[in-house]
């Protein structure tokens, strides 16, 4: 009695999972969900793997979580592209420019939609403190995005000016002088 060959067998015999083969911080797993009742959980439900077992409060923590974070990779985002204007020079510099704005653009979308979720968890709060709780948040949030949005419009309202200023130098025609000539040379 006590051998390590016992002991898995002790944990099976007696239902509990073995720790080391199960993810920490995935409910489904620390259940002891064999792996199989897993997918076929997964498959029924069209949110994520670990979705499933989850109370509300912990989708209302979790799109907290997701919304600060964006939020905090759109300022990123803002202050990489801040930097960029000093030194755009080419076209590719434009570009990876431009890419930028757009993930910061779609990055913001997406935190909007985050924080209607939030708002939507505030409405089903189950007590009125948790319901001030959660709307306090829910403007603490969406202050500090609306925040956010505003330096990224002013930024990309400066890329823009820039941009335009480049594509318009480059498409305009070639003075005179450099102009090549008609085919019998002089035109």
């Amino acid at each position: 009695s006590g051998s390590r060959t016992e002991r898995p067998q002790r944990a099976a015999a007696s239902g509990a999972a073995d720790p080391r083969r199960f993810r920490r911080g995935c409910p489904t797993r620390r259940a002891g969900v064999p792996s199989r009742g897993r997918e076929a959980l997964m498959a029924a439900s069209s949110s994520s793997p670990c979705a499933v077992g989850r109370d509300a409060d912990s989708f209302y923590v979790s799109d907290c979580q997701q919304a600060q974070a964006s939020t905090h990779a759109i300022q990123n985002l803002t202050g990489q592209i801040s930097r960029m204007l000093g030194g755009l020079a080419t076209d590719k510099d434009y570009q990876e420019c431009r890419m930028l704005v757009d993930k910061a653009v779609r990055q913001a979308s997406e935190t909007q939609a985050t924080l209607k979720r939030i708002q939507e968890h505030q409405r089903q709060a189950q007590n009125q403190s948790e319901r001030s709780n959660r709307r306090m948040m829910y403007f603490k949030l969406s202050d500090n995005l609306a925040i956010t949005a505003r330096v990224l419009e002013d930024v990309v309202r400066r890329f823009s000016a820039q941009e335009d200023k480049h594509f318009a130098g480059a498409q305009r025609p070639a003075p005179a002088a450099a102009q090549p000539r008609g085919p019998s040379g002089d035109d």
